[in-house]
């Protein structure tokens, strides 16, 4: 595995998962979307890459350079059941490459851009799950 390069990804997305939450526990009318959204869209990214090089290596797959969300779940669906069942219809960005720019934003309500800070949230889960039997220990 290349566990540094996921050690590098997983950091990333725990900053951006980070980011959006503290964004969102404010009172409502104070949040603002534009930061969960990048915050939350970035985090989705990162922890999927894990999950994705993650599956790559058990499969003995050759990663493709630089996939989108879209790829990267497309291809762990194929590995995972709890993905497969997963509602990712809200992810309004999934087909572009959400790291190399802050200047768009797709989402800009609450309800939206806390859906995909929850999603961010439970793709952690389930890489730190699949590839850490449940903890982070093996990121150390």
């Amino acid at each position: 595995m290349k566990i540094e390069q996921i050690k590098d990804l997983f950091s990333q997305g725990e900053e951006n998962l980070k980011g959006a939450e503290n964004e969102l526990y404010r009172p409502s009318s104070d949040v603002v979307n534009y930061a969960v959204c990048v915050n939350g869209r970035k985090a989705i990214h990162y922890f999927m890459a894990c999950l994705y090089l993650y599956y790559c290596d058990e499969n003995n797959d050759t990663p493709a350079e630089d996939p989108v969300i879209e790829e990267m779940l497309e291809y762990c669906k194929q590995h995972n059941k709890t993905l497969k069942e997963m509602d990712f219809s809200q992810l309004n960005c999934m087909g572009k490459d959400v790291r190399k720019t802050d200047d768009f934003y797709c989402c800009n309500d609450v309800k939206t851009v806390s859906s995909c800070t929850k999603l961010a949230s439970d793709v952690r889960t389930i890489f730190v799950n699949e590839a850490g039997n449940g903890n982070t220990d093996f990121l150390n």
